[in-house]
């Protein structure tokens, strides 16, 4: 049965080979690899359980600077533009996080870790995998019914799927935010639990049963290494133990990537964290160093997931316009929300899980205030949005946020007295809370729309409810 996983050039990090490539150093574009004797050390790993050794979870680990690319293994027909290209298969040593792997990834410039996850966590991603499908094709009853043409296509044709915002659904998401696997990076880096670190919101590898049509050919490269020093680059792949769970896939993974906070640009917790908005994927090393974003295939579905913000739940677009103003916002590309609105802005807007992960607290850079660059980004801002009121909660997709006074806070009056005071502030507030409702109704932008509730703080409210609109 054909599977997808990683080649490698053992040691390819250590013999010279990144100092002799040129465009290695400082380039953030992949740098191909064509050297016959590289190409003839090339290996492909084969993490997939054994009976010596079963396992329902892999994290494959590579250092940046070692040779690598993904590859099929398979006995299909050879493309006529694309010559076969087989490399051995090579069964690796499976680590225990408790094992010394950190020496055998140093010195080989790979490491394969096994049962990383526990198998209630498999089997929530599995399920959270299929329920982010379904939304996309509600047809779907198991993940052994997914074919190709469910997914989002490759731009490179391949099984990394940057587009359709799956990257972003509730599967990645609940992948990228286990505490295994950022144990395992502080580890690599030598850092204390808890340290910040920036995560890539890197592309899902996917590939269902018959995705693969002709035989891999060699593409091997380098990926960008920044000058802070080495980065390392993982896949966590999850193996299913019934073809109803997707046993038959050929391949069911996330990329992950992460470096110190301090390595970051200051552009690049606006970056990422507008991508988290807007279900854009993000490269790996060049991600989480430069906030370098995937470009997107043309989209071949006719629907497309919208992430989950603070108090919007996933949910799914189709083809036809966006209905609503935070669908709409949801909908802008990673560049247009974060030249719209400021890393504080967008991170409120985020479950905060996915804010941290992308942006630890205390990283955000001190930006010159630009008015005229503002105002430029916005055209459409309303007065309203201009208040740059602090308040971090959106409504849901199709919905408007039905805003009811909190509890009022004991004055310390007694009688009358109390009562003539909480009327009198109640009075108020629902006369500033009207005055918000006329505007977003008047200038029912996203950017409008933001403001209201970032208003809503002042005005000493809470989301309680939704309404349709």
């Amino acid at each position: 049965m054909a599977f997808r996983s990683l080649v490698v050039v053992p040691r390819s990090h250590t013999d010279g080979t990144f100092q002799r490539l040129d465009g290695s150093l400082g380039s953030t574009a992949k740098t191909a690899v064509r050297n016959p004797s590289l190409v003839s050390r090339a290996v492909q790993l084969d993490p997939r359980p054994r009976p010596s050794h079963p396992h329902e979870s892999a994290l494959v680990v590579w250092d940046s600077r070692t040779v690598h690319q993904g590859h099929t293994s398979s006995t299909l027909p050879t493309s006529a533009r694309a010559p076969v290209w087989d490399p051995p298969v090579f069964a690796p040593k499976f680590f225990n996080t408790g094992d010394n792997w950190r020496a055998f990834l140093k010195e080989e410039g790979y490491a394969v870790l096994s049962d990383i996850l526990p198998g209630d966590a498999v089997a929530e991603a599995l399920k959270l995998l299929l329920e982010d499908l379904q939304m996309l094709s509600p047809e779907l009853r198991s993940l052994d019914e997914v074919r190709e043409h469910h997914l989002p296509r490759s731009a490179a044709a391949n099984d990394l799927r940057s587009g359709a915002g799956l990257c972003h659904g509730n599967f990645a998401w609940f992948l990228r935010c286990r505490p295994e696997v950022t144990r395992l990076f502080e580890a690599m880096f030598e850092l204390p639990e808890g340290a910040p670190l920036i995560g890539s919101v890197d592309v899902v590898a996917l590939a269902p049963p018959g995705s693969s049509k002709t035989a891999g050919k060699q593409w091997l490269h380098l990926d960008y290494t920044p000058p802070q020093g080495t980065i390392w680059q993982a896949c966590l792949q999850l193996f299913p133990r019934t073809e109803k769970l997707g046993s038959r896939w050929e391949r069911i993974a996330l990329m992950i990537c992460k470096a110190p906070a301090a390595w970051a640009a200051p552009s690049v917790p606006r970056m990422l964290l507008a991508a988290c908005v807007t279900g854009s994927a993000s490269r790996a090393t060049a991600g989480v160093t430069l906030g370098k974003l995937h470009r997107e295939a043309r989209e071949t579905l006719a629907a497309r997931l919208l992430p989950e913000l603070t108090v919007a739940p996933q949910a799914s677009a189709q083809a036809s316009p966006p209905q609503s103003d935070v669908d709409r916002l949801r909908l802008l590309t990673a560049q247009e929300a974060a030249r719209r609105y400021s890393a504080e802005r967008l991170q409120a807007l985020l479950p905060p899980c996915r804010a941290r992960y992308v942006s630890p607290e205390g990283v955000f850079p001190k930006v010159a205030h630009n008015p005229a660059k503002e105002r430029a980004a916005r055209p459409r801002a309303s007065a309203l949005a201009s208040a740059r009121l602090e308040v971090r909660s959106p409504p849901a997709g199709r919905f408007m946020s039905l805003l009811r006074p909190a509890p009022a806070p004991d004055l310390g009056l007694s009688g009358g007295t109390e009562r003539t005071e909480l009327e009198k502030r109640a009075q108020a507030k629902d006369g500033r809370l009207s005055s918000c409702k006329r505007s977003l109704v008047e200038d029912p932008d996203e950017e409008s729309l933001m403001s209201l509730l970032f208003k809503r703080r002042c005005l000493d409210c809470d989301v309680s409810s939704v309404i349709t609109v």
